[in-house]
């Protein structure tokens, strides 16, 4: 690999397995330990502007209870779209003009609770290109790989959900391990083991095809070894509660008892230069 090429990817947000099987493991923490000291720069430059952002750093997650205005007609809204895990050209939160007259001041208010979690001046255009309504059928033992705890990416990344209905432990809550967006030296010696696996490919099959990628899943030993309680970590909510998360740490979409349609105004926050401050 040439050396500008190898250059580009390491200053990249790249995470797949064709790009990045050129790294020895020490490479791929310097990444990590760059971006994560982008992020502390960054909140450094940027300051905290909002009731919520300082525990969002602490903890790697917020929630936050009642959170719109006025909910009247909002499930209604919802439920005309169709089911669906991921945005597309029918869901995107930008082409609802009910949406965006009608509850204007509160989505207005996320944004700029989310653009203060991430630290950043501006979220644009990736709010209006990744905000959508999911709509997510989750059904119980479906072998999702969104249920195996895991980190996204190497870096500091913001997800957030609204939930405009209650979402009870049967449900499937989000599943946050609370303090793991924290790149500790144990959290550090255990992505270098996971990459050495990965290069050596040694990955045991339960970790997915995801970990490759470099999307890596963690066993409750793993986290029990890095400090962490992997018994405390579902979050369900009441109906009109906003979840945000740093999903550097890791996290999981819960299990369900019985198959159930779970709304959300969902959005995703990945910086293209995640080591710019």
């Amino acid at each position: 690999m040439k050396i500008k090429e190898l250059e580009s990817i390491f200053k990249s947000s790249a995470k797949s397995a064709d790009k990045l099987q050129g790294f020895v493991p020490d490479m791929h923490i310097e990444r990590a330990e760059k971006a994560y000291e982008a992020q502390l720069q960054r909140r450094a430059k940027y300051g905290y502007k909002t009731l919520y952002s300082k525990e969002f750093d602490q903890q790697g997650i917020v929630v936050i209870s009642n959170f719109m205005s006025d909910m009247t007609g909002f499930v209604e809204e919802i439920e005309k779209f169709p089911i669906a895990e991921n945005k597309n050209e029918y869901n995107l939160l930008v082409y609802s003009l009910k949406f965006s007259t009608r509850w204007k001041s509160d989505i207005a208010d996320l944004y700029e609770i989310v653009k203060d979690c991430h630290a950043l001046p501006t979220l644009d255009p990736q709010f209006k290109q990744n905000t959508f309504f999911q709509r997510l059928q989750n059904s119980p033992d479906n072998n999702d790989v969104q249920k195996v705890m895991h980190m996204d990416t190497f870096f500091p990344t913001v997800k957030f959900w609204f939930f405009p209905q209650d979402v009870t432990i049967e449900d499937g809550p989000f599943c946050y391990v609370a303090g793991s967006n924290i790149l500790t030296d144990k959290r550090k010696e255990w992505m270098r083991k996971q990459w050495e696996d990965i290069i050596d490919d040694k990955v045991d099959p339960r970790r997915t095809y995801g970990h490759a990628e470099g999307s890596l899943r963690v066993f409750d030993e793993e986290l029990i070894e890095m400090g962490f309680d992997p018994e405390c970590r579902a979050y369900p909510v009441k109906a009109n509660t906003l979840v945000i998360a740093n999903t550097f740490g890791f996290h999981a979409r819960g299990e369900v008892s019985n198959t159930v349609i779970r709304q959300a105004i969902h959005g995703s926050i990945r910086l293209l230069q995640p080591f710019d401050v």
